[in-house]
């Protein structure tokens, strides 16, 4: 299952896939107007200039263990808080 990451299912395929966090991707400050069109062009023209920093998508077995299936409990340590602590009930 690709839940969330189509990177993962196109490099299944063979296509080369890099998978940037926008907030990583170089903008300029008089860049206000925002047009799919215009966002690609600068997209492939950053990436092809080397300037685009991709991220690591998580392995299949990573996700399991910070998504955990619906009706899954968590495990201890993605339980969260201080350990020897009960949460707060709210």
């Amino acid at each position: 299952m690709h839940r969330g990451y189509p990177a993962r299912l196109l490099t299944s395929m063979g296509v080369a896939c890099d998978v940037v966090a926008p907030s990583l991707i170089p903008k300029g400050s008089s860049d206000r107007v925002k047009t799919d069109k215009r966002d690609s062009v600068r997209l492939a023209l950053t990436h092809r200039a080397g300037l685009l920093t991709p991220v690591r998508v998580p392995s299949p077995a990573e996700e399991a263990v910070r998504f955990p299936a619906p009706g899954q409990k968590p495990r201890p340590s993605q339980a969260g808080g201080v350990p020897g602590r009960t949460p707060r009930q709210e």
